[in-house]
C-alpha cells in the first residue's frame, strides 16, 4: 500500500511544506492521523481480522516508511522546515494501553524514530481513551501506559505527545 501512495502522499507534504517553510518555530507538522492497515483494524494491526503476523509486519513497515518519507521531504523544503518540530504517530496513534491482548503495545513495539538529518526535532504521537469510571484500575492502567511509552518510544530518542485524551 505505502509503495502505491508515496507519491502521492510526498507531493502533497512537499505542497505542504513549501507553502509554510517561512513560518515559525510553533507551528508543527503532524505526519498523518490514526493511519491503519487495509482491514481498518483499531488498537493494533491486523486485530479486524484475527492477528496476521504477516499483514501486521507490513502495516508497521508502511506506517515507519511514511514517517521517514514526511520528514524526508518536509527538510528537503528548507528554510524553517529544516529544523522544524516534527510528529509521527504510531500505528493508528495506538497508545498501546489495554491488557485484553498479547499484541496491544505491538504499535509501540514497532514504531521506529525516523532517521533525521537533525538533532531533538522529531516527536511520537499517540491517542489515549482510558476509561475514568474506577479510579484505582485506571491509575493502573495509566502507569502501564506510561511505562510502556518509555520502553517503547522514548527510549528510541524522542518525546511522545499524547494527542487526544
Amino acid at each position: 500500500m505505502y509503495q502505491q501512495q508515496k507519491a502521492r502522499y510526498e507531493g502533497l507534504w512537499r505542497q505542504i511544506a513549501e507553502e509554510f517553510k517561512g513560518y515559525g518555530e510553533k507551528l508543527l507538522f503532524e505526519s498523518y492521523n490514526e493511519m491503519l492497515d487495509t482491514s481498518r483494524s483499531w488498537c493494533f494491526a491486523s486485530s479486524n481480522i484475527g492477528y496476521d503476523q504477516t499483514e501486521a509486519m507490513e502495516a508497521y513497515q508502511a506506517i515507519n516508511s511514511y514517517a521517514q518519507s514526511f520528514v524526508n521531504v518536509v527538510r528537503s523544503t528548507g528554510g524553517n522546515n529544516a529544523v522544524r518540530n516534527l510528529v509521527v504517530n504510531t500505528y493508528g496513534a495506538c497508545s498501546g494501553g489495554g491488557t485484553w491482548n498479547t499484541h496491544l503495545k505491538d504499535p509501540l513495539i514497532h514504531m521506529a524514530l525516523p532517521e533525521d538529518s537533525v538533532d531533538n526535532h522529531l516527536i511520537f504521537q499517540i491517542h489515549s481513551y482510558i476509561s475514568v469510571k474506577h479510579i484505582p484500575s485506571t491509575k493502573a492502567e495509566i502507569d502501564d501506559m506510561f511505562q510502556a511509552l518509555n520502553t517503547h518510544l522514548v527510549s528510541k530518542g524522542a518525546p511522545v505527545i499524547i494527542g487526544e485524551w
